[in-house]
């Protein structure tokens, strides 16, 4: 993304301040790598790049990418369906986990003994409900995901916005009037395309 203005009075990039720490730490060449923002800029792009071609899809030169600010990727047929080619013929089409299959348990990760990360779905208890946070402010942010995808990472496509409005109408689905109040007292933020990113509910003193 091009820079719109000038950095105002002391602002500065999350790069230059990360730096600019390693650096009284003593580890400045290890973060940086040598390279500018700039420099990242490239790198991560050519390496998309690469992934891209592996794919079957060109992405243009770097200087070409910024001149012009953004690169159209084509998108698949409105009707696909996740994993369709894997139900299917699972035979002929296996995922890539080590049985091929969907996992519920992973031995792969059971053998890294991570006592925050079980290899099966599992609750955990956050980290920050130990803090005394919640009850001096009785307050807890809470942010949801879509039903379709994780995190946003399709949110500029149409798919990704359909699936969006989609996600939004199913969490309307069934509401009355006195429900529909209440979400919205309890709705911190939301929008069409990426629908509701978070929520402030009340925690139990």
């Amino acid at each position: 993304m091009h820079r719109a203005i000038d950095p105002l009075f002391e602002a500065r990039s999350d790069y230059d301040i990360f730096t600019a720490l390693a650096d009284r730490l003593g580890f400045k060449q290890t973060f940086t790598e040598g390279r500018s923002e700039m420099d990242w800029l490239q790198h991560f792009y050519e390496t998309a790049a690469k992934s891209s071609h592996a794919q079957g899809f060109e992405m243009p030169d770097f200087k070409s990418f910024w001149e012009k600010g953004y690169v159209e990727f084509p998108e698949g047929p409105a009707d696909h369906v996740m994993y369709g080619d894997f139900r299917k013929d699972p035979d002929s089409n296996p995922l890539g986990t080590p049985s091929g299959k969907i996992e519920i348990y992973s031995q792969q990760i059971a053998s890294y003994r991570y006592d925050d990360c079980p290899p099966h779905p599992a609750w955990l208890e956050p980290a920050e409900s130990g803090s005394a946070a919640p009850k001096r402010l009785n307050t807890r942010f809470i942010s949801t995901r879509r039903t379709q995808e994780i995190g946003f990472t399709r949110s500029s496509t149409t798919r990704g916005f359909v699936h969006g409005m989609r996600s939004m109408s199913a969490s309307r689905c069934g509401s009355t009037p006195a429900t529909l109040k209440q979400e919205r007292s309890q709705m911190a933020m939301s929008s069409a395309s990426t629908t509701i990113a978070g929520r402030f509910w009340r925690v139990r003193s």
